[in-house]
């Protein structure tokens, strides 16, 4: 993490006669959270026109993992499509990924422009199963567990719900994905 202030200092300030010694610094009032705004009083023993007030705004920045180029609404994110990137933090109340391996796996819910940091509202679950794979059909019921082959008909992400084709008996069912390649029959 770093961070930066950003001093309104007045416009009388250079009209001032310079202080001999380093100014004397007060804080005015306690911040509520790290990155709010400071007002501090500057003072200069025995020289007219002081104390002089002004405000800092503290900027906080964080690597933040942001898209290294454009990614398309429903495309899945790997590392070569990210990077860190100091995010300022702060004024707004969303939450940011530290770690590209966080987002590795997940896909675009919309539209994402190169250096826009991702957050979790940009981002769904890593998909699991894709249209035309073939998946392990896993089906139990009062602890016996059977398994076949199957198709995938649709694209799924953790818990959904997606058609299945068994291709030894050719039959078409709803299953839950349940891991990579795998999903769950429901009776």
């Amino acid at each position: 993490m770093s961070f930066t202030l950003d001093n309104n200092l007045p416009g009388s300030l250079g009209k001032l006669p310079a202080c001999p010694n380093a100014p004397q610094l007060r804080l005015l009032e306690a911040p509520s959270a790290v990155n709010a705004r400071r007002r501090f009083e500057a003072s200069c023993a025995g020289q007219s026109g002081w104390p002089v007030s002004f405000v800092s705004q503290p900027r906080v920045y964080l690597p933040s993992v942001v898209a290294s180029g454009t990614i398309e609404r429903g495309q899945t994110l790997d590392a070569a499509q990210l990077k860190l990137s100091p995010v300022e933090i702060g004024k707004g109340s969303r939450s940011y990924f530290t770690d590209i391996a966080e987002v590795t796996g997940k896909t675009a819910r919309r539209r994402i422009r190169a250096d826009q940091p991702l957050t979790p509202a940009l981002l769904d679950g890593a998909m699991l199963v894709r249209r035309g794979q073939q998946v392990k059909i896993v089906a139990s019921q009062d602890g016996i567990q059977a398994s076949a082959v199957g198709e995938a008909l649709a694209n799924g992400k953790q818990d959904e719900v997606i058609r299945v084709k068994n291709l030894r008996s050719q039959k078409i069912i709803e299953a839950k994905v349940t891991a990579s390649a795998e999903v769950s029959s429901i009776f």
